[in-house]
């Protein structure tokens, strides 16, 4: 029987041993904190790394922590706790919406549709003037468009427009570097607004770890992707349907007619391209599927199985921390379990069919290796535009 892969943003990150300074993102917080439900499925708090449930639930949704703080949410009011559970929101009205993690201690909110950005003091940084705004980055630029513009530019952690809004296309800072691009043609330029290297391909996609994805001609019979470094240079020629991005500084995950593999960031092939489906990796693990049949398996970076997941079974996040979330289909009811590498399970919930389900159990779909990135909480790199 062909089985299902899915895939839901339920990441684990969280900032509770570790205090959170400049540098501070998903992907490198190292707190013990997960979203957890009761033991019905019906309200939502926090357990730690043993399976003991420390934050009460109490709440209809909980995010991962990040940077000191989990967003929880009741009804249509969102608010952050700190690992002790004690609600924190500061002075800023959350009614109209805000993200769930912190980017170098930055976190967006909306006003009347408008986006702004706050501190991890809950204090307004930027404000919500803007109708699209990018995630902080390290190069303290963001990402912006000015209500009723159609041009991007990268305004300071003030607010305040340190690369004017003159491009058709852009994309957050990565390594120094983001894509722009002023007509059909993309290019990189520097955090002083000034190009890297010209624009001369139709698509260019950031993949971190110093290296960008590149299509000469997406018009082409068949548009493959090569890969480049921040100064220009290729690095590997076209030649792969799609390339992702780096998550943990281990694997990018590749597709070659229609079958996944992986390079490193000196662009060689590590693990050939001969999967059905293969999710990026963290914690030094990935889930591929070799087969459209097959069990779901993860692996390590040196391509060997870890474990193999039941008929069953399916991720519904990807490890960090040590812990990954699994989702197990039954006739009457689904049980969703923590697990960690060696696939011992550390806490448990059954939500029985008929019931309402949680927020968290709606819109699971079929995993799909190009949406997966952009499902995570791990960087704005992963955003493809």
């Amino acid at each position: 029987m062909k089985k299902s892969f899915f895939f839901a943003a339920l990441m684990m990150v969280a900032a509770m041993f570790t205090a959170c300074n400049s540098g501070s993102t998903p992907l490198n917080d190292s707190s013990k904190l997960w979203p957890a439900c009761d033991a019905k499925g019906e309200r939502w708090g926090y357990m730690d790394a043993s399976g003991v449930l420390t934050i009460t639930p109490m709440y209809d949704y909980t995010s991962d922590f990040c940077c000191g703080y989990g967003r929880a949410q009741v009804g249509s009011n969102y608010f952050f706790l700190n690992n002790n559970g004690k609600t924190s929101q500061g002075s800023i009205d959350l009614s109209g919406g805000c993200d769930e993690f912190f980017y170098y201690n930055c976190l967006r909110y909306r006003v009347n549709g408008l986006w702004g950005m706050m501190d991890q003091s809950f204090d307004p940084i930027i404000q919500p003037i803007f109708t699209e705004l990018g995630a902080m980055t390290k190069e303290g630029l963001v990402l912006a468009r000015m209500h009723n513009s159609d041009k991007y530019g990268f305004v300071n952690r003030k607010g305040e427009f340190e690369i004017n809004p003159t491009y058709k296309f852009a994309s957050d800072f990565v390594d120094g570097v983001a894509v722009v691009s002023v007509g059909e043609k993309c290019g990189t330029i520097n955090t002083k607004g000034e190009y890297a290297f010209t624009a001369t391909y139709d698509r260019l996609n950031n993949l971190g770890e110093g290296l960008l994805a590149f299509v000469s001609d997406k018009n082409a019979a068949k548009v493959v992707y090569g890969i480049i470094d921040t100064k220009g240079t290729v690095i590997v020629p076209e030649q792969y349907d799609y390339v992702q991005g780096f998550a943990d500084n281990a694997l990018c995950p590749v597709c070659k007619d229609d079958k996944w593999g992986y390079i490193d960031n000196k662009g060689a092939l590590k693990i050939g391209c001969n999967f059905y489906k293969a999710a990026p990796f963290y914690d030094g693990y990935a889930w591929i599927r070799r087969t459209a049949d097959a069990d779901v398996e993860l692996i390590g970076t040196d391509g060997s199985t870890v474990m193999t997941l039941g008929e069953k079974e399916s991720p519904v996040s990807v490890f960090h921390n040590g812990l990954c979330l699994i989702r197990v289909s039954g006739d009457k009811s689904v049980i969703y379990k923590y697990i960690d590498a060696k696939g011992t399970m550390v806490y448990s919930w059954t939500i029985e069919y008929g019931n309402p389900a949680p927020a968290r159990v709606n819109g699971i779909e079929e995993f799909d290796i190009a949406k997966m990135f952009a499902a995570t909480p791990y960087g704005p790199r992963f955003m493809n535009k």
